[in-house]
């Protein structure tokens, strides 16, 4: 759809597909979809046109197309525990890119670094967010920001690429954490709701937000025969 909402189209018609992720230059939708007996990465027009499979495995999913439009960084189970991949903008080999427990992987605006949630029991802190370099290896810094409920999971660095960006404990409101060690400050101040996902527009202007309401009913069945 336009900004303004208006023009909606659907795109997509088969299986159940998440995570929408569109490339810098505009050329490219990137998602994962749970089709064919999978959950995989799949990348398509931004008319919904030219639908490819990337990936072949078991559970790959949590996209990000790399600034220069050439890669993929994706979470995976393919290696047997949960860690983050990459593959080409045109399908091929995937290749794995670091061993520790790790989700939720955001590109940095300069294309040099990939940031992620991660569980380390050896690390300090065991559970936050990791920094490595785009080319994979070991972290080159760690902050305390910890994964919230699945419902709200998400991750984005700032558009000048000095901070990341994350929900608070209750899942309301935004904060930003500066990669330097800074204190991190509260972007949004909602008041009810919950946001389950957010990203800026490529200038850097526009915050889009997915807000609203989780809700459960309890039903009582009795006289079961």
């Amino acid at each position: 759809m336009n900004a303004d909402g208006s023009d909606q189209r659907q795109l997509t018609s088969e299986g159940h597909n998440f995570r929408p992720v569109i490339s810098l230059g505009g050329s490219h939708i990137v998602f994962h979809s749970f089709r064919g007996g999978g959950t995989n990465i799949w990348r398509m027009d931004l008319d919904g046109g030219n639908l490819k499979q990337l990936t072949y495995g078991k559970k790959n999913f949590f996209p990000d197309i790399s600034p220069d439009e050439q890669w993929i960084v994706y979470s995976s189970y393919d290696s047997g525990e949960l860690a983050l991949w990459k593959v080409s903008i045109n399908g091929g080999a995937p290749a794995k890119l670091n061993d520790t427990i790790a989700n939720l992987p955001s590109i940095s605006p300069d294309g040099k670094y990939i940031a992620s949630f991660y569980w380390d029991e050896a690390a300090n802190p065991p559970v936050g967010v990791m920094i490595l370099p785009f080319a994979g290896g070991q972290p080159v810094k760690r902050l305390n920001i910890l994964p919230e409920a699945v419902n709200g999971f998400a991750l984005h660095w700032s558009p000048d690429g000095r901070a990341i960006q994350h929900f608070d404990e209750s899942l309301a409101n935004l904060w930003s954490q500066p990669v330097d060690g800074g204190k991190p400050t509260q972007l949004t101040n909602f008041q009810g709701d919950q946001i389950f996902n957010f990203s800026w527009s490529p200038d850097g202007k526009s915050l889009a937000l997915a807000r609203g309401r989780v809700k459960d009913d309890a039903v009582l069945i009795s006289d079961v025969k």
